[in-house]
């Protein structure tokens, strides 16, 4: 599991809650961890500019969790696992990326408006 994976398996595990959005599965000292938001959101930019048929939030939350009815975090662990697992990774500015981590990032991105 990657980075974003294990920083979103972190924080979790702190404070487990099945209604929880994509942006809240991370905590402040996660974020700090790996440079914050901002850090996330240049691999977001980075993701975007070279997949630009996926530069929209929506489209990005139906590929991250597709199952409604599943906890966010839990969708979004087992999309990152399974990427791993069926090597569909990527590499952002010598950050090695499962794709899930990949569009997490570009919905931080978008969330920050960059």
């Amino acid at each position: 599991m990657g980075l974003v994976g294990c920083l979103s398996l972190r924080a979790s595990l702190a404070s487990p809650s099945a209604t929880a959005s994509a942006s809240a599965c991370f905590d402040a000292e996660a974020f700090a961890a790996i440079g914050g938001r901002a850090a996330l959101a240049r691999q977001g930019a980075l993701y975007l500019a070279a997949h630009p048929h996926e530069h929209d939030a929506h489209r990005l939350r139906a590929l991250l969790a597709p199952d409604t009815q599943r906890p966010v975090r839990e969708s979004l662990l087992a999309s990152i696992e399974r990427d791993w697992r069926n090597h569909d990774v990527l590499t952002l500015d010598g950050w090695v990326l499962a794709r899930s981590e990949a569009r997490i990032c570009a919905l931080a991105c978008l969330g920050t408006g960059a």
